[in-house]
């Protein structure tokens, strides 16, 4: 029997995108359905509703790099409309 590690929401924007830790990695949680991405054959889709989202949404940091930590925080901090993409200010 495998466990599933227990996700932690750290912070969450005001259009719904939110940073949530497990097992040690930060990642990003779609406003439509609080899921993580996945790749598709078109680029990066919310997992829970298959949607396209911003690539960055894809993105990952490990809590112990403090650079990635910065990076993930600085994409929930961004006031930007619903939709709208904001990673290409962020590089």
């Amino acid at each position: 029997m495998t466990t599933t590690p227990a996700v932690r929401t750290i912070a969450t924007a005001p259009d719904g995108i939110a940073l949530a830790e497990s097992d040690g990695m930060l990642y990003l949680l779609t406003a439509c359905c609080g899921a993580s991405a996945t790749g598709t054959e078109h680029g990066v889709a919310c997992r829970g509703c298959y949607q396209p989202i911003d690539d960055f949404m894809g993105d990952a940091a490990m809590v112990s790099d403090a650079t990635g930590v910065r990076r993930m925080a600085a994409y929930v901090a961004v006031p930007r409309l619903v939709g709208q993409v904001v990673s290409a200010a962020l590089s």
